[in-house]
């Protein structure tokens, strides 16, 4: 199993071996195929086993695809589990995103009260002008 984010970088993975790009030409149109209709899809690859595709999105975001490499096929429960295995990546990869958006706005606005020239503040020393 591995995880890509939109840029197809691996994230994470795990399998002995891990799957790993660059995928073959099945499995990119089964990505391709999942980022545009929003649902999970499978192919089989050059070497016969079975790649399930999930892509995780937040609307017309996307955040990753979730890639499932085995020799046999999945039953149904199997791939709703696959399929809620994204949606959780999906809502962790956009909490992450949204923490460090929030940590950059509040470390501008930081960097924006130091230096801003009008600021004033209580304990602040004043120059001495004699």
């Amino acid at each position: 199993m591995v995880f890509v984010d939109e840029h197809g970088v691996v994230v994470a993975s795990e399998g002995d071996p891990a799957p790993a790009p660059p995928f073959s030409r099945s499995v990119k149109g089964a990505l391709d195929e999942s980022r545009h209709s929003g649902r999970s899809t499978v192919t089989t690859g050059p070497d016969g086993r079975r790649w399930y595709v999930d892509t995780a999105a937040a609307g017309s975001t996307t955040l990753g695809s979730l890639l499932l490499s085995t020799n046999r096929e999945l039953g149904d429960v199997e791939v709703r589990t696959f399929e809620r295995a994204t949606q959780t990546i999906s809502v962790s990869r956009l909490a992450d995103a949204n923490m460090a958006e929030a940590d950059t706005r509040a470390s501008g606005e930081t960097i924006r009260r130091l230096f801003d020239p009008s600021r004033t503040s209580p304990g602040r020393a004043r120059p001495h002008r004699p």
